[in-house]
């Protein structure tokens, strides 16, 4: 549909302040019909790329994301309303881009991501934008990238601070150029658990967005080989330069990932797996809480979290000061650990083990699944 798009007069006129600029003028706005743009992951970052870049002109946009609209997202993710509570967010978000821009052709893929999807999702868009929010994605998105040869976008934000940069196949460094090896799950806190300033996704997946639309108009990206960060809190911006790595795993000369066989492993992405009997299910401990039963739970969030919403009982020892504090838990107890979703709070069940503490169990799905499953009154964040 896109390419079949002619530029009459109401075209015209809706791009006229960019074909006035000299930069682009009437030819590259009319070849900008012709090129596609996949977006992947529609949260804050992703929601305001995909309006302006709908109100650009990009001829064919894809919207990739598998996850309903939560009233969570609300507080950043300006392509939803409330009446898109439990709703397919490329769905809602299709409907709002084609209420602006009807003349584009918008595409929505209502997946996530993962190594089976990856390259038939990319081969019909000339650029990708990573909009995620977890760096499975993120080294997903770059491996993919340079085995396709294709160039993409890169932004990530959490609580004040955002980074920005650009990656050019052809002519510079790629993501693992920069971050070698993503972090261990649960070590890191996301946006979901440290929370994020509003407005930061917008700083952000605009930058994001000017590079990769220049990209498309064919004026050379700012940010290839250099890391732009933001501080909001002092409203700084800094950049830094990066240089490709001859020993990169992945777009080096001996790269070792090739191909997606046995990814997870080649790349160093692996979830943390637990014995079933290091767990426990929310439903489980509602019982043990009905019992009356005996035993210390403790949470491993940030005292943020804490502060927010809590289960009964529970002892605040956030993951970062567990080494240091795991002396005040008696050893001889029976232990179960929570966090918001169970990523670090398994984490923390093996440390716990590895320091001698036998009879500790993990909350599968952490307070985020017990205020789903069993509790309605608990906070969800």
């Amino acid at each position: 549909m896109h390419d079949k798009i002619k530029m009459d007069k109401k075209i015209i006129e809706q791009y006229s302040r960019h074909i006035l600029l000299p930069e682009i003028g009437l030819k590259k706005q009319e070849e900008l019909q012709k090129k596609s743009v996949l977006i992947i992951g529609l949260g804050g970052l992703g929601c305001i790329q995909a309006i302006y870049l709908t109100t650009a002109g990009v001829g064919k946009i894809g919207l990739l994301d598998g996850d309903v609209v939560e009233r969570t997202n609300l507080q950043r993710q300006i392509l939803y309303s409330e009446k898109d509570l439990g709703k397919s967010k490329v769905v809602a978000a299709k409907k709002y881009l084609k209420n602006l821009n009807s003349n584009i052709e918008i595409k929505s893929f209502d997946e996530f991501l993962n190594t089976e999807n990856v390259f038939r999702l990319f081969t019909e868009f000339d650029i990708i934008i990573d909009s995620t929010d977890n760096f499975s994605a993120h080294y997903l998105i770059n491996d993919a990238c340079v085995l396709m040869n294709k160039d993409h976008s890169f932004g990530s934000i959490f609580r004040f601070e955002g980074q920005v940069s650009f990656f050019d196949k052809k002519n510079g460094p790629c993501y693992r150029c920069l971050y070698p090896n993503p972090p261990q799950p649960g070590t890191v806190l996301n946006c979901e658990a440290g929370g994020v300033l509003n407005h930061l996704p917008g700083v952000i997946g605009l930058l994001q967005s000017i590079d990769a639309l220049k990209y498309l108009l064919g004026i050379r990206p700012s940010l290839v080989g250099q890391l732009l960060v933001f501080e909001s809190l002092t409203m700084d911006f800094q950049k830094f330069g990066f240089e490709k790595n001859s020993n990169c795993s992945v777009c080096g000369e001996n790269a070792k990932i090739t191909n997606f066989d046995n990814y997870e492993l080649t790349c160093g992405i692996r979830e943390i797996a637990l014995e079933s009997g290091d767990e426990i299910s929310v439903s489980q401990l509602r019982e043990r809480f009905i019992k009356n039963d005996s035993f210390v739970l403790v949470d491993v969030r940030e005292s943020e979290e804490f502060e927010l919403t809590k289960l009964p009982r529970a002892l605040l020892i956030p993951f970062n000061r567990l080494h240091d504090r795991m002396h005040e838990i008696n050893v001889e107890r029976e232990i179960i650990v929570y966090c918001r979703s169970g990523v670090r709070s398994a984490r923390a069940t093996l440390l716990l083990k590895e320091n001698g503490y036998k009879k500790v169990k993990n909350l599968r799905g952490g307070i985020k699944e017990y205020a789903e499953k069993i509790d309605p009154s608990i906070i969800l964040y």
